[in-house]
Protein backbone atom coordinates (compact mmCIF):
# COMPACT_ATOMS: atom_id res chain seq x y z
CA UNK A 1 0.00 0.00 0.00
CA UNK A 2 1.61 3.49 -0.97
CA UNK A 3 1.76 6.26 0.87
CA UNK A 4 -1.24 8.01 -0.42
CA UNK A 5 -3.68 5.32 0.17
CA UNK A 6 -2.64 5.07 3.72
CA UNK A 7 -3.29 8.12 4.00
CA UNK A 8 -6.88 7.83 2.64
CA UNK A 9 -7.36 5.07 5.16
CA UNK A 10 -6.13 6.58 8.09
CA UNK A 11 -8.57 9.86 7.08
CA UNK A 12 -11.09 7.57 6.40
CA UNK A 13 -10.52 5.74 10.00
CA UNK A 14 -10.57 9.13 12.19
CA UNK A 15 -13.04 10.84 10.27
CA UNK A 16 -15.72 8.18 11.29
CA UNK A 17 -14.39 7.38 14.78
CA UNK A 18 -12.07 4.11 13.83
CA UNK A 19 -8.67 4.15 14.31
CA UNK A 20 -6.12 2.89 11.36
CA UNK A 21 -2.59 0.58 12.09
CA UNK A 22 -0.30 1.22 9.72
CA UNK A 23 1.50 -1.89 7.79
CA UNK A 24 4.79 -3.23 8.19
CA UNK A 25 6.94 -5.77 6.93
CA UNK A 26 5.09 -8.25 8.85
CA UNK A 27 1.95 -7.10 9.01
CA UNK A 28 -0.91 -4.85 6.38
CA UNK A 29 -2.42 -1.32 7.40
CA UNK A 30 -6.12 -2.20 9.34
CA UNK A 31 -8.63 0.03 9.69
CA UNK A 32 -10.82 -0.88 13.04
CA UNK A 33 -14.03 0.66 12.86
CA UNK A 34 -16.76 0.79 15.59
CA UNK A 35 -20.49 1.14 14.32
CA UNK A 36 -23.09 0.51 16.92
CA UNK A 37 -22.37 -2.69 19.09
CA UNK A 38 -20.06 -4.42 15.87
CA UNK A 39 -16.43 -3.99 14.82
CA UNK A 40 -15.53 -4.22 11.02
CA UNK A 41 -12.12 -4.18 10.13
CA UNK A 42 -10.47 -3.51 6.93
CA UNK A 43 -7.15 -4.75 6.02
CA UNK A 44 -5.15 -5.07 2.18
CA UNK A 45 -4.06 -8.65 1.41
CA UNK A 46 -0.59 -9.04 -0.14
CA UNK A 47 -2.31 -9.70 -3.13
CA UNK A 48 -3.14 -7.22 -2.94
CA UNK A 49 -6.89 -7.29 -2.34
CA UNK A 50 -9.24 -5.19 0.02
CA UNK A 51 -11.16 -7.21 2.75
CA UNK A 52 -13.34 -6.42 5.41
CA UNK A 53 -14.72 -8.66 8.02
CA UNK A 54 -17.16 -7.90 10.85
CA UNK A 55 -16.84 -11.30 13.52
CA UNK A 56 -19.91 -11.64 15.57
CA UNK A 57 -20.84 -14.60 18.61
CA UNK A 58 -22.83 -16.80 16.37
CA UNK A 59 -24.24 -19.97 18.79
CA UNK A 60 -27.19 -21.25 16.00
CA UNK A 61 -24.44 -22.03 13.38
CA UNK A 62 -26.70 -20.14 11.45
CA UNK A 63 -24.64 -19.58 7.45
CA UNK A 64 -26.54 -17.87 4.30
CA UNK A 65 -25.91 -17.44 0.63
CA UNK A 66 -27.63 -14.64 -0.64
CA UNK A 67 -27.88 -13.67 -4.61
CA UNK A 68 -29.58 -11.97 -7.36
CA UNK A 69 -32.21 -13.98 -9.28
CA UNK A 70 -30.42 -14.69 -12.59
CA UNK A 71 -32.18 -14.79 -15.66
CA UNK A 72 -32.58 -19.40 -14.66
CA UNK A 73 -33.40 -18.35 -11.66
CA UNK A 74 -35.89 -16.18 -12.51
CA UNK A 75 -37.61 -19.13 -15.46
CA UNK A 76 -36.87 -21.78 -12.62
CA UNK A 77 -38.91 -20.10 -9.92
CA UNK A 78 -41.97 -19.52 -12.53
CA UNK A 79 -42.03 -23.24 -13.14
CA UNK A 80 -41.94 -24.25 -9.18
CA UNK A 81 -44.71 -21.67 -8.41
CA UNK A 82 -47.51 -23.65 -6.94
CA UNK A 83 -46.18 -26.97 -7.97
CA UNK A 84 -43.98 -27.03 -5.44
CA UNK A 85 -42.91 -25.28 -2.00
CA UNK A 86 -40.22 -23.11 -1.06
CA UNK A 87 -38.72 -25.38 1.41
CA UNK A 88 -38.36 -28.32 -0.81
CA UNK A 89 -36.45 -26.57 -3.60
CA UNK A 90 -32.85 -27.73 -1.71
CA UNK A 91 -32.98 -25.23 1.08
CA UNK A 92 -33.16 -22.11 -1.77
CA UNK A 93 -35.65 -19.28 -0.37
CA UNK A 94 -36.65 -17.51 -3.94
CA UNK A 95 -38.09 -14.23 -4.10
CA UNK A 96 -38.90 -12.28 -7.29
CA UNK A 97 -35.47 -10.67 -7.13
CA UNK A 98 -33.46 -13.30 -4.49
CA UNK A 99 -32.18 -16.50 -4.03
CA UNK A 100 -31.17 -16.83 -0.19
CA UNK A 101 -29.85 -20.28 0.38
CA UNK A 102 -29.84 -21.23 4.50
CA UNK A 103 -29.23 -23.33 7.39
CA UNK A 104 -32.32 -21.68 9.32
CA UNK A 105 -35.66 -20.88 7.12
CA UNK A 106 -37.80 -18.99 9.79
CA UNK A 107 -34.45 -16.83 9.80
CA UNK A 108 -34.16 -16.80 5.89
CA UNK A 109 -38.21 -16.16 5.39
CA UNK A 110 -37.11 -12.78 7.70
CA UNK A 111 -34.08 -11.46 5.73
CA UNK A 112 -36.34 -11.80 2.67
CA UNK A 113 -38.81 -9.60 4.05
CA UNK A 114 -35.96 -6.99 3.87
CA UNK A 115 -34.96 -6.30 0.33
CA UNK A 116 -33.40 -2.69 0.69
CA UNK A 117 -31.11 -4.96 2.63
CA UNK A 118 -30.65 -7.61 0.75
CA UNK A 119 -29.87 -5.77 -2.16
CA UNK A 120 -26.94 -4.33 -0.50
CA UNK A 121 -25.49 -7.05 0.61
CA UNK A 122 -25.83 -8.40 -3.75
CA UNK A 123 -24.17 -5.21 -4.31
CA UNK A 124 -21.10 -5.69 -2.29
CA UNK A 125 -20.96 -9.48 -2.56
CA UNK A 126 -20.54 -10.15 1.40
CA UNK A 127 -20.63 -13.38 2.39
CA UNK A 128 -22.00 -14.98 6.01
CA UNK A 129 -19.98 -17.49 6.68
CA UNK A 130 -20.58 -20.75 8.27
CA UNK A 131 -20.12 -20.75 12.50
CA UNK A 132 -16.50 -22.34 13.77
CA UNK A 133 -16.17 -24.51 16.23
CA UNK A 134 -15.93 -21.50 18.77
CA UNK A 135 -19.45 -20.04 17.75
CA UNK A 136 -17.95 -17.25 15.89
CA UNK A 137 -18.80 -16.33 12.72
CA UNK A 138 -17.96 -13.46 10.05
CA UNK A 139 -19.42 -11.25 7.41
CA UNK A 140 -16.60 -10.74 5.21
CA UNK A 141 -16.05 -8.18 2.05
CA UNK A 142 -13.45 -9.30 -0.97
CA UNK A 143 -12.06 -6.83 -3.54
CA UNK A 144 -8.97 -7.18 -5.91
CA UNK A 145 -6.93 -4.21 -5.50
CA UNK A 146 -6.92 -1.14 -2.47
CA UNK A 147 -10.07 0.83 -1.95
CA UNK A 148 -10.30 4.45 -1.45
CA UNK A 149 -12.77 5.11 -1.96
CA UNK A 150 -14.77 6.79 1.35
CA UNK A 151 -18.23 6.46 0.49
CA UNK A 152 -17.61 2.74 -0.68
CA UNK A 153 -15.93 2.17 2.35
CA UNK A 154 -18.53 3.71 4.56
CA UNK A 155 -21.49 1.52 2.51
CA UNK A 156 -19.91 -1.43 3.24
CA UNK A 157 -19.40 -0.92 6.71
CA UNK A 158 -23.53 0.75 6.89
CA UNK A 159 -24.25 -2.80 5.06
CA UNK A 160 -22.28 -4.93 7.61
CA UNK A 161 -24.03 -3.09 10.40
CA UNK A 162 -27.43 -3.47 9.18
CA UNK A 163 -27.46 -6.74 8.32
CA UNK A 164 -25.83 -7.79 12.41
CA UNK A 165 -28.22 -5.61 13.52
CA UNK A 166 -31.10 -7.48 11.67
CA UNK A 167 -29.56 -10.87 12.61
CA UNK A 168 -29.27 -9.70 16.23
CA UNK A 169 -33.08 -9.04 15.99
CA UNK A 170 -33.48 -12.47 14.99
CA UNK A 171 -31.41 -14.22 17.84
CA UNK A 172 -28.28 -14.88 15.41
CA UNK A 173 -25.81 -12.55 15.84
CA UNK A 174 -23.82 -11.34 19.39
CA UNK A 175 -21.52 -8.79 19.84
CA UNK A 176 -18.10 -10.13 21.00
Amino acid sequence: MVESQELAWETFAQVHGGYFVPGGKKHSPKIYLPTGQWLVQFQVTTLPETRATAVFVNKSGFHAIVRKMGFLESVGQRFLQGVMPPEETTGILLTAQFALECTDETVGRNLLKNEGLLEKITAHKLELTPAKPQGLSEIQYNQYGVMTDYVTLLSITNTMRDLLDTLHDLGIAYPL
